[in-house]
């Protein structure tokens, strides 16, 4: 490990002619991979291959071998050689007392000791690590965060992390770049792409379906689906309409539908729950009408149980009730395939520059 101003440079690694990231990665600078499996395994494969990468694999893959043989095949040095010792106190190891110790015997917070501590030992100035904090127990993660920014920070270290758990790119900061369909779909602050998503990923996290649109004459158009809206911009646009801004219902004259025109007939194809919340995945019977699209459906997470009124009417969870009067009737009627009619509230449809 060096404390020399060196860095990574990741413009060379790209997906359809766009690099993960346009600056150098050096000391104080953090990058976050994430998206799908193989474009993100293959950019820090390739990242790792540089001379400035502090890496080390994943101790699990090798449950059986002892502690002090990984530290000497991953580094080359002694287990209990001084300079180690002391970089795996910082990680949380007392190192010492595991030297001999079978892998498959550590925690998991040890072995994310154990591995943070033999990439440090390296001669690197860029932590490059795939999915550190996956095994963790949610209760250790926070903590695991903090050592490696800390770590990084005391040797001045640049971060390039790999990760599935949006919580990493929220906690450690600088730049996320979300890989999809072998492409640089947005890269940027987790910020922007929460506010002005351009990922599937981002749209997710954010409770929106993102859609690429058209703004033209003060309209707002989306394919020839007739869901349209005003807008003051003008060319090509992303839109995003959230997941909450659809009101659905087995009859096509529902009074909780407002704005007839923009009313269209949808198929079930799949119903996916999201930390209480269950969602229903649309496909339109006509795309010339309507929209294929996410869309709420049952709420049971704790803050919508909360608001709720009592005496609950319509029945705690229950959303849309033109779907039923309870949660048992939905459940029972609201299958893949069922044919439903599905109205999206125009007002909330925002849209912004592809730029």
């Amino acid at each position: 490990m060096t404390t020399a101003a060196t860095s990574i440079d990741p413009t060379g690694v790209r997906f359809t002619g766009k690099p993960v990231h346009d600056a150098p990665i050096g000391p104080g600078d953090t990058l976050v991979l994430m998206g799908h499996t193989d474009a993100v395994r293959s950019a820090l494969t390739r990242l790792s291959a540089n001379a400035e990468a502090l890496t080390a694999p994943d101790p699990a893959a090798t449950p059986r071998a002892r502690v002090a043989k990984y530290v000497r095949a991953t580094t080359g040095a002694d287990a209990r050689d001084t300079r180690f010792t002391a970089l795996a106190h910082a990680c949380g190891l007392r190192i010492e007392a595991h030297a001999r110790t079978r892998i498959r015997d550590l925690d998991p917070e040890q072995c994310f000791a154990l591995r943070l501590a033999a990439a440090l030992a390296g001669t690197g100035s860029v932590l490059v690590l795939d999915d550190p904090f996956a095994a963790l127990p949610e209760h250790a993660r926070l903590g695991a965060r903090r050592t490696v920014m800390q770590v990084a920070g005391k040797h001045d270290l640049g971060i390039v992390l790999a990760t599935t758990d949006v919580m990493d790119a929220a906690l450690l900061g600088g730049t996320l770049t979300v890989l999809e369909k072998d492409q640089v779909a947005q890269t940027g602050p987790l910020a922007e792409h929460l506010s002005e998503p351009r990922s599937n990923l981002a749209a997710r996290w954010s409770g929106v379906n993102v859609f690429s649109g058209l703004a033209r004459r003060g309209r707002l158009s989306i394919g020839h689906s007739q869901v349209r809206a005003r807008t003051e911009l003008d060319g090509k646009v992303f839109v995003t309409i959230p997941t909450d801004a659809a009101t659905v219902s087995f009859d096509e004259f529902d009074p909780a539908f407002t704005e007839g025109a923009t009313v269209f007939e949808a198929v079930v194809t799949a119903i996916r729950e999201n930390s209480g919340l269950l969602q229903l995945t649309l496909s339109p019977a006509d795309t010339e009408v309507g929209l294929a699209m996410s869309a709420d459906w049952l709420d049971f997470r704790p803050a919508a149980l909360a608001a709720a009124p009592e005496p609950r009417t319509p029945e705690a969870g229950v959303l849309h009730p033109g779907l039923g009067a309870s949660v048992a009737e939905q459940t029972a009627r609201v299958v893949v395939g069922a044919r439903v009619w599905v109205e999206v509230d125009t007002a909330r449809m925002h849209p912004y520059s592809v730029e």
